[in-house]
């Protein structure tokens, strides 16, 4: 006969199963959470190397492509462009990969390869461009030209980089095993990016060159193609997604598009702005670009703390508080100069506190909108590329429409008060969508109503005579007590007056009196226009100047007005481009008094300048270069 089985031996025996599969699940839970935590560094990372390529990429084409409004406008299109591609290109792979650590240690890999290639071939390809658009081209064809340039030679990495993005969010929501994750793994790459942009503007670029500082960012990518195959794949990949429905889609895919064309008009504007009171140097832009990453930064992460869900009602709270914010940045807009005034001692410190104050709330409450955004993106289709690659596209045109749409037609300060505008038609409809939109809305009325004063310091006793704001620059004319008149660009840098036009006119004598018969002269730079007048009063001289901003050209007749037989000929171009692509050759060459400080400035005094300009001078041909000390 058998005997019955012992109930407390079976008891016991569950009781052990259970605590076995309790550890177990416990050591699963661990390994996904150390999993997790060892992204942070990758995807903090993966956001420094991206911003810094930007930076010296940037650089590097503005050397050869020069710094006219038109050829910037191409290369930032240009990037954005590639990101865009890569978001799209890519959604679907890493969607459906059961590992998108894999394929984003590949997407880095490319991207550090690319870099090391860059070092030499941006160069190259800046040098065989030149010649190719001459000395005069149009604006179309320079835009097309700086377009086409970082598209087509940086295009194997910006694709690669539009792709990383939606591959760190997809590991991370396998690694913590939660779909809401977006706006957390943005906000850490973007305060990334922040540091990637202060490191390699303060730290890399002087201290490595461009050279050496492509050469670290290859290394930080390499780092993150490790780190993501050493933490490897999760456990289980989430292949399912749900359709999104139609017209819900195409009112998510509207608001991504304009969010992102708001954005980053929104950025150029207030650049743009704040030129007028800052010292706009390379380390004035990278401030300000610090402080906008660091309010979309921390909105981003801010959204992912709340925890609040991705609703319409959420969204109509968030267009209306950036709508509000931005509103707000041009009201203090205006009143900026007394406060880099109070910081002026704490030099680049000072700068970075103007920068923060018009950047961070706005951006801030950008940060928090896309994240919000991006996670409705990702919970409808199970992966953030598409958000990208829509919102990229919007960033793509922003800086064209801000440059050379809303600030020639209605200005900078207005067009801030357009862009919050366009954030309130973005709300959802519905009754509350009025309610969130009359305080702003309001707001704007007033402003637009009471315009903000000129940002041009006027003299006591003086006049604003004239004013022409540009893409390039705000040009003025003031008077002062005396009736002397000067010639201001962007509100406090003074190139010149009335009261030295006999001196203007022996700077241009001289150089052209040490020849012994000129006949041709290029001056680089013309201010008031004085030098270059004061050549033509030399007989049998051909003068031609060149000139950066079309402001300044405009504003010439309040200076000098020349007979029609003898006016110089003046192309608004960038000097360094106009040099190198220019076939001509000139007995006398004359440099205005470019100040190394001021942003663009810098490429006038390099070796491969001072090369291009001895190719243009003709036998026994002189070169003189005005500093200013």
């Amino acid at each position: 006969m058998q005997s019955e089985p012992d109930g407390t031996a079976i008891a016991s025996a569950d009781r052990f199963t259970h605590v076995v599969q309790d550890e177990a699940g416990f050591a699963r839970a661990r390994q996904a959470a150390n999993r997790a935590w060892a992204l942070i560094p990758i995807v903090t990372a993966s956001g420094f190397a991206g911003l810094g390529y930007e930076i010296v990429w940037t650089r590097q084409l503005s050397l050869a492509l020069g710094t006219e409004m038109m050829a910037v406008l191409g290369v930032i299109a240009g990037f954005f462009g590639g990101l865009a591609l890569g978001a799209f290109a890519l959604d679907r792979p890493i969607r459906r990969s059961q590992s998108p650590s894999r394929i984003y240690a590949i997407l880095e890999a490319v991207i550090a390869v690319w870099g090391l290639i860059s070092v030499w071939l941006l160069p190259a390809a800046g040098r065989a461009l030149a010649p190719l658009l001459g000395t005069e081209p149009s604006a179309v064809l320079l835009w097309a030209g700086s377009l086409a340039l970082p598209t087509l030679v940086l295009l194997p990495a910006t694709m690669a980089m539009g792709g990383t993005l939606a591959a760190l969010e997809r590991m991370t929501r396998q690694a913590r095993g939660e779909a809401r994750v977006t706006a957390g793994v943005y906000g850490a790459n973007t305060a990334g990016a922040l540091a990637g942009t202060l490191a390699s503007t303060f730290l890399l670029i002087p201290a490595l060159g461009f050279s050496g500082t492509l050469l670290c960012l290859a290394a930080v990518n390499a780092f993150c193609a490790l780190g993501a195959l050493a933490v490897g794949p999760a456990a289980k990949a989430d292949t399912e997604q749900r359709r999104p429905e139609r017209i819900r889609d195409l009112r998510l895919t509207i608001t991504l598009f304009a969010t992102g064309l708001f954005g980053i008009a929104f950025e150029v504007l207030v650049v743009r702005l704040a030129a007028q009171v800052m010292e706009d140097t390379v380390y004035t832009f990278a401030g300000l670009l610090a402080a906008y990453l660091l309010g979309t930064a921390a909105g981003s992460l801010l959204w992912q703390r709340s925890g609040r869900d991705a609703n319409d009602g959420n969204l109509r709270g968030l267009l209306a508080a950036t709508a509000f914010a931005c509103i707000t940045t041009a009201a203090f807009a205006p009143y900026a100069g007394r406060l880099v005034e109070l910081v002026s001692t704490a030099d680049v410190f000072g700068e970075l506190a103007v920068a923060i104050s018009l950047f961070l709330v706005p951006a801030t409450a950008m940060g928090a909108l896309f994240g919000l955004l991006a996670q409705r993106v990702s919970d409808q289709r199970g992966s953030v590329g598409s958000a990208i690659g829509i919102n990229s596209l919007g960033a793509c045109i922003a800086p064209l429409v801000a440059a050379q749409v809303l600030i020639p037609g209605v200005g900078a300060w207005t067009a801030l008060l357009a862009v919050a505008l366009g954030y309130l038609l973005l709300l959802p409809p519905g009754r509350s969508a009025l309610l969130w939109s009359a305080v702003p809305a309001m707001l704007a009325l007033v402003l637009w109503l009471n315009p903000a004063p000129s940002l041009t310091r006027v003299p006591s006793g003086g006049k604003l005579l004239a004013v022409r704001e540009g893409p390039m620059a705000t040009a003025s004319v003031v008077d002062d007590a005396a009736g002397v008149r000067y010639l201001e660009v962007n509100g406090h840098f003074r190139m010149g007056g009335t009261s030295s036009t006999r001196s203007d006119y022996r700077q241009a004598m001289l150089p052209l009196l040490l020849h012994e018969a000129p006949q041709r002269a290029l001056f680089l730079g013309i201010g008031t226009g004085a030098t270059v007048v004061g050549g033509t009063l030399m007989p049998g001289v051909s003068v031609r100047g060149v000139e950066l901003s079309r402001e300044v050209v405009d504003l010439l007749p309040w200076f000098v007005n020349p007979p029609p037989t003898s006016a110089p000929r003046v192309t608004v171009a960038d000097a360094r481009r106009y040099v190198a692509a220019d076939t001509g050759q000139h007995d006398v060459i004359v440099a205005d008094l470019f100040h190394p400080a001021l942003d663009g400035s810098g490429a006038l005094y390099t070796v491969e300048h001072f090369g291009a300009v001895k190719r243009r001078l003709a036998s026994g041909g002189i070169f003189c270069q005005w500093l200013p000390l």
